[in-house]
């Protein structure tokens, strides 16, 4: 599994819109108009932004993460965990 978050600077965006449309499909991509970042989530990356409801519900995260990536033996609470961290980090989430 690659790394959640992919961060380009704004300026980047339209060198990046050239790219094929399934190039991001399955894919979050979120502007950070303070930060001037695009940032695309990928894999589990956009599994759990799709599931941060306000209940933030860790458990049920977790179990889906765990169905849908089986391939490799993960630390999904480590990831889940540092996920978040990081969205808060960059203010696009606030934290529980």
């Amino acid at each position: 599994m690659q790394g959640i978050i992919h961060s380009y600077p704004l300026d980047c965006v339209f060198l990046r819109i050239g790219c094929k449309e399934d190039d991001f499909d399955e894919r979050v991509l979120v502007v950070s108009c303070e930060g001037q970042q695009l940032l695309i989530l990928i894999d589990a990356g956009s599994k759990i932004w799709r599931m941060c409801d306000g209940s933030r519900n860790l458990e049920l995260i977790l179990k889906s993460l765990t169905e849908d990536f089986t391939e490799a033996p993960i630390n999904f609470r480590y990831l889940v965990d540092g996920f978040l961290k990081d969205l808060v980090e960059r203010g696009l989430m606030i934290s529980a």
